[in-house]
């Protein structure tokens, strides 16, 4: 979170990708990109939402 925090300090833009399981985890890892969304909340799926 600090290499985030030092970026924005910097004004400068943070790229996020987002990641719905392990394997597109890794990948965008790899690919050195500042941030990954990992998870389905975004979707809202019966798993992620609270009744």
């Amino acid at each position: 979170m600090r290499d985030i925090q030092v970026l924005r300090d910097a004004r400068k833009r943070i790229a996020m990708l987002t990641a719905y399981d392990h394997v597109m985890a890794g990948l965008l890892s790899q690919s050195g990109i500042d941030m990954i969304w990992v998870g389905m909340a975004a979707i809202g799926t019966s798993q992620t939402r609270s009744e």
